[in-house]
């Protein structure tokens, strides 16, 4: 359970970052 809350933390922090990049392009 912890693991995969880590990698669904991980992936969202990894989503956050590609939005902010697709606002700034």
């Amino acid at each position: 359970m912890e693991e995969a809350r880590h990698l669904l933390a991980t992936r969202g922090h990894v989503w956050v970052v590609v939005v902010v990049v697709g606002e700034m392009r």
